[in-house]
């Protein structure tokens, strides 16, 4: 039996940044991951994601300016290019748009409001919907480079790292928690911090009551674009009754998606191949919507969400149980920030943003883009 102060499970983006935070302040640390490093099976993998503010919240839009200067510092201390900021709009029917421009003015966030055909002009090959605003705080995170980075350096911090290794079995005492592991070791720790997305009510079984958790298998995909704009296909996202998000990246063209598909899987059930009636709406979206792209898509990937009723995060401490889950699509943005929050969690700070706590079976439903 091995002891150390904390045992992370789940070694996706916010179990290495929080491993890589508590490892960090000189913590002993084990880090348990079910799968191979940058495996395809869950929430984190990919080569880009979104940063934004374009939030109606005003937690979520601390919480991203809280990581944003987390990310420079990371970056700082590796030499990684991990954060391009070149802008993100937001459009769609005006009382879609309208709480985030409230907000954005609420929160002193930078931001432009555009009437549709000046959007067309500035970004050539998008259409747009009635309102559009535009604000310059955001852009594009190299998701599997920060993957990557984090777990490079939560190792030279000295932490334990297992990875093609499965939690059983979690079992919490008034001495501490033991996690048994498929290789017939137990991890003994003071605290764990769960970040196993899609896995997490699997898990966590009879050891913490959770809120339900959605799973389901959504479909990005990439599109070649036949014409050129500013900010190379920045980041866009069609709120209401679309729900779509698209961005360039470099070297695979533009990815578009759908955002939330309306099933329930369970994560070691769940389809990896193409879903042609998904890619034949998002193939007629982008004919009425995005005449810069061709509609014939260049290749497709899997990924799981995992989302609560109300689509917001499960950050939370039930006795020596520590949660981050329930990310519902939007987490990556918050990395380094999420996980300074649970590592602070998990040395026994108090929870400092009351709408993620569990609340246990009185978080109601939400709709739209988070």
């Amino acid at each position: 039996m091995t002891t150390h102060d904390v045992v992370v499970l789940g070694a996706g983006a916010m179990g290495l940044a929080t491993a890589h935070a508590l490892a960090g302040r000189g913590r002993r640390v084990a880090l348990v991951e079910r799968f191979e490093p940058g495996h395809a099976r869950g929430s984190s993998h990919a080569t880009a994601r979104v940063f934004r503010l374009g939030y109606e919240d005003a937690d979520y839009i601390a919480l991203a300016r809280a990581a944003l200067p987390r990310w420079r510092d990371l970056e700082a201390r590796t030499g990684a290019s991990l954060l391009e900021l070149t802008g993100v709009v937001d459009h769609g029917p005006a009382d879609a748009i309208a709480p985030i421009t409230d907000a954005f003015v609420a929160n002193d966030v930078e931001h432009e409001v555009l009437d549709p055909e000046r959007a067309a002009a500035r970004w050539p090959g998008m259409r747009f919907d009635a309102a559009v605003v535009h604000h310059p705080t955001g852009g594009r995170v190299a998701a599997q480079r920060t993957l990557d980075v984090l777990l490079q350096r939560t190792r030279q911090h000295g932490a334990d790292v297992r990875v093609a290794t499965a939690v059983v079995g979690v079992d919490v005492g008034d001495g501490g928690v033991a996690v048994r592991l498929d290789d017939g070791s137990v991890l003994r720790a003071d605290r764990i911090v769960s970040t196993v997305g899609a896995w997490t009510q699997k898990v966590l079984d009879g050891v913490v009551a959770l809120p339900p958790m959605q799973v389901s298998a959504e479909q990005p995909m990439f599109f070649r674009p036949v014409v050129r704009h500013p900010g190379e296909w920045l980041p866009a996202v069609h709120r209401g009754v679309e729900d779509v998000y698209l961005f360039g990246v470099p070297g695979e063209g533009v990815k578009v998606s759908e955002h939330y598909r309306p099933e329930w899987l369970d994560p070691d059930d769940r389809p990896f191949d193409e879903d042609t009636a998904a890619t034949a709406r998002l193939a007629d979206y982008i004919r009425r919507w995005l005449p810069g792209i061709d509609p014939t898509p260049v290749s497709m990937t899997r990924c799981l969400y995992t989302t609560t009723p109300d689509r917001d995060f499960v950050l939370d401490r039930v006795d020596r149980v520590v949660i981050g889950a329930g990310f519902s699509g939007h987490g990556f943005k918050f990395t380094p920030a999420i996980g300074e929050v649970l590592a602070d969690l998990a040395e026994g700070a108090s929870q400092s943003i009351e709408r993620f706590r569990i609340r246990a079976g009185t978080r109601t439903a939400g709709s739209g883009v988070k």
